[in-house]
């Protein structure tokens, strides 16, 4: 029954997308446009990246009020970020299906308000729509409005979801499990020092011991984390017992790729090339590593030239690690664990093991 009432809100949510195209292109028909289909479809296509913007900005603006200092504010490919006083605008790499971001970070990290943050862009979603409401009452173009209308109906249900990574899972979770606090605050913490000094911490520094009946993303982000310690440290055993419980125990989509993800990466140190196919055929594992960034790339290298033997593949994918590898936001012990791994994959290929 869950499942069904999922289906159906993304169902409406997409919907109503097309419905803001249509009104969109109804609009400009309207108003005598010649080619009605060309600036409707402009209108729509930009109204969406800045409603993207905005929702960013209810985190932002709704994080301040609570007392959250501005760490990165992204769009796309593109990450403005906040430090020592001034502002850089770089390209990053980001999750594919996310298209924006905003990060920030609180001292006092047992304020429970962290929900009034991250409800920030549902609300921005509610406020825009009745300001398109009022839009159309005033000018009477209602095509327009109900452009609006329709987009932010559907990111407002995208985003309420209570799976995954949206904004209303978190905001379930941490209602549910107000305990998750300290997780949450602690993934923020991690996720800021990748952007703002990731050579000053290791990966460590960011776990603590997570209650084996914890539930919600904020605590398998915690225990992704300490399985990865585990990898960083050689305990392979450790790892995939942590990863395995982790896939078997959660609901949560993210969750479960990443998990495999990283078993994925155990199969390939323990030459287990059965299990490294059938991680790797899955569809989100796949996304990670076509992802340019340094670990994934290694990761997707090691697995070329292991598991399928595809030497071109093997060397496209080193290639694209050297040139991420000084750029790269892993922290000081990831950096150096995968700078060896792809020293050692070097060494095979050029002893042609």
């Amino acid at each position: 029954m869950k499942k069904i009432g999922l289906y159906l809100i993304s169902g409406l949510s997409f919907v109503f997308l097309m419905l803001g195209f249509a009104f969109g292109t109804i609009a400009f028909k309207e108003l005598d446009f010649s080619f009605v289909f060309v600036p409707g479809y402009l209108f729509t296509f930009f109204s969406i990246y800045l409603i993207f913007i905005l929702h960013e900005l209810g985190h932002a603006v709704c994080g301040y009020l609570t007392g959250y200092r501005l760490v990165a504010f992204g769009l796309g490919n593109f990450l403005l970020t906040k430090k020592s006083g001034e502002f850089s605008l770089s390209r990053t790499a980001v999750l594919k299906n996310v298209g924006a971001q905003y990060i920030g970070l609180k001292e006092d990290e047992s304020d429970q308000r962290i929900i009034l943050m991250l409800a920030g862009g549902l609300v921005v979603h509610l406020g825009l729509i009745l300001l398109a409401i009022l839009y159309g009452f005033l000018t009477r173009n209602w095509y327009f409005a109900a452009t609006w209308i329709c987009l932010n109906l559907s990111f407002l249900l995208i985003n309420a979801k209570p799976v995954g990574i949206t904004d209303g899972a978190k905001i379930l979770e941490l209602l549910q499990h107000p305990e998750n606090t300290q997780y949450a605050y602690l993934v923020l913490r991690h996720s800021a020092q990748t952007l703002l000094a990731p050579q000053e911490y290791d990966l460590k520094d960011f776990i603590m011991p997570v209650d084996e009946n914890a539930r919600g993303s904020f605590a398998e982000s915690v225990q992704t984390l300490q399985g990865l310690v585990f990898i960083l440290d050689d305990n392979i055993e450790l790892a995939k017992r942590q990863f395995q419980s982790l896939l078997e125990k959660t609901d949560n989509p993210m969750s479960k790729t990443i998990s495999q993800l990283y078993l994925l990466h155990i199969a390939l140190l323990e030459g287990d090339h059965e299990k490294a196919e059938e991680y790797a055929s899955n569809r989100g594992v796949k996304s990670f590593l076509s992802l340019k960034m340094a670990d994934m790339q290694i990761i997707q290298a090691w697995y070329q030239f292991k598991a399928r033997k595809d030497m071109a593949q093997t060397r496209k994918a080193m290639k694209i690690a050297r040139q991420k590898m000084n750029t790269s936001r892993m922290l000081r012990d990831e950096k150096g664990y995968y700078a060896n791994w792809l020293e050692e994959l070097e060494k095979a290929l050029a002893e042609g093991v």
